[in-house]
């Protein structure tokens, strides 16, 4: 048995939604006889609000350490969130160090700097999992960074420390794994993409609506990396020429007011909604949509995973090459960003083929994938 701790700020926790990585991940590694503890926030990323500091009847153990939290993804406010979660781990490390493996989520930046200037004194082994590629992710939402070259944005010579003292590196794309190597010299790396649950998807029963529709449906955050009006707008006109069709979105975001105004009668909000229920309407659904902006920096993210494992029809406009790899020989059409014309154009393309199988990508299944988990950690204690 190994003592484990798992660093993940943005961690749901058990009843919260969505079910977590780093959750599963605990899960795994407690079931194969470690000791785990879990250090997360009191505050909820995704809904902007704080916890219940309610204690949970799990085989690990659960550490909520708190942060001031903020009402959106890019204030300042978040910015002092962080230094507050970051200064509160690092006093609670400094007093519970005794650990064999650290695997820490990465961003934030802050903690796992915490973490590697403590590695030496504490002797742990150091497993970095990168989540998003920062600075970069971040400057692309900031126009005045979106030209500036990636090694001399603001931080990335900290991004720089961080991949370079980690003793094994996983991420949830090789667009990301590729970042991280260009500092790091580690031999021992894999991808871990972030994935679903197969077991629990396949007990899921579509929903079932009413009427004959071609539908349509995209999940996750409406952020500015995201080419949400361009999908609404295209939904309007496709509406409007005469196409039974229907868009739906589950999802929060500052702009979701903005998209209500210009949404016509065939595009339904559902807000966020539980796993299951959102995987019912995808599955009651015809199309997945991947719809990013021409500036996003985003690769194999949560929602393309679930889009990926249950195998359904896809509308694409990431341009990224992993992407368009997994998508390659798979059921799905490419459109240009902020083009309705290109998204129509890639709607009448792939509506023909709609009556094919879908096809799961068990590349996607974590009950599998997550175990490369193990077989990192027992390479690390070998050594």
């Amino acid at each position: 048995m190994k003592k484990i701790l798992i660093v993940a700020p943005y961690c749901s926790l058990p009843g919260d939604k969505p079910f977590n990585r780093f959750l599963f991940m605990a899960k795994l590694l407690s079931e194969n006889g470690h000791k785990v503890t879990l250090v997360t926030s009191c505050f909820v990323h995704q809904e902007k609000k704080f916890r219940d500091r309610r204690v949970f009847s799990e085989k690990f153990d659960i550490q909520q350490l708190s942060e001031r939290g903020y009402s959106t993804n890019l204030c300042v406010k978040r910015v002092f969130s962080i230094n507050d979660f970051t200064k509160n781990f690092s006093i609670w490390f400094d007093a519970n160090h005794d650990f064999d493996v650290v695997i820490s989520a990465y961003p934030l930046i802050g903690t796992n700097l915490a973490i590697v200037k403590r590695k030496s004194a504490f002797n742990f082994k150091y497993i970095l999992d990168v989540q998003d590629v920062w600075p970069e992710s971040i400057a692309s939402a900031v126009p005045l960074f979106r030209f500036i070259p990636k090694r001399i944005l603001p931080f990335s010579k900290q991004a720089d420390i961080v991949y370079k003292n980690a003793d094994a590196i996983v991420a949830v794309s090789s667009t990301y794994l590729e970042r991280a190597l260009e500092a790091s010299s580690t031999k021992l790396f894999e991808v871990l993409y972030i994935g679903a649950e197969f077991n629990r998807i396949k007990q899921v029963r579509p929903h079932l609506f009413r009427s004959k529709k071609i539908r349509m449906f995209y999940i996750g955050a409406l952020g500015p990396s995201y080419d949400i009006e361009t999908v609404i707008l295209a939904c309007n006109r496709l509406h409007k020429e005469g196409l039974p069709v229907e868009l739906h979105i589950m999802g929060i975001g500052k702009e979701l007011e903005f998209y209500k105004k210009i949404a016509g009668d065939s595009v339904v909000f559902h807000g966020q909604v539980p796993y299951e229920k959102m995987f019912g309407i995808m599955k009651g659904c015809d199309i997945a949509l991947n719809a990013v902006t021409s500036n996003a920096t985003q690769s194999v993210t949560n929602k393309l995973s679930d889009y990926l494992a249950i195998g359904c029809p896809i509308i694409n406009s990431s341009n990224n090459k992993e992407v368009l790899t997994l998508l390659d020989n798979r059921n799905a059409t490419h459109y240009t960003p902020g083009s309705v014309s290109s998204f129509c154009s890639a709607f009448h393309a792939l509506t023909p083929s709609l009556c094919e199988k879908w096809v799961p990508d068990y590349r996607f299944d974590r009950e599998k994938t997550y175990r490369i988990m193990l077989s990192v950690i027992n390479s690390l204690l070998e050594k």
